[in-house]
């Protein structure tokens, strides 16, 4: 499970990518004349989108390392 805080990392990065797609629209389809902007927003959205996508396998892999920290030592495991 994901702590708070990378639940709203991951919110917060995906609501940036959402809006640099709409500016990216925006500049590309809507005005003529800032078409590059456009382009640099798409590029934006598209390095926010994979940031988000490396940190969710980063908090996940981090996650599951920690996963047997309860068990302090070998005889713990031992079943009885």
């Amino acid at each position: 499970m994901l702590s708070k805080t990378s639940v709203y990392v991951m919110i917060m990065m995906g609501v940036i990518a959402i809006i640099n797609l709409f500016l990216s629209y925006y500049y590309i389809f809507v005005v003529k004349g800032l078409m590059w902007m456009g382009f640099v927003s798409l590029f934006a959205a598209g390095l926010l989108i994979s940031l988000m996508i490396k940190y969710y396998k980063h908090q996940k892999k981090k996650d599951f390392s920690n996963i047997n920290a309860h068990i302090k030592s070998e005889e713990d495991r031992i079943l009885k």
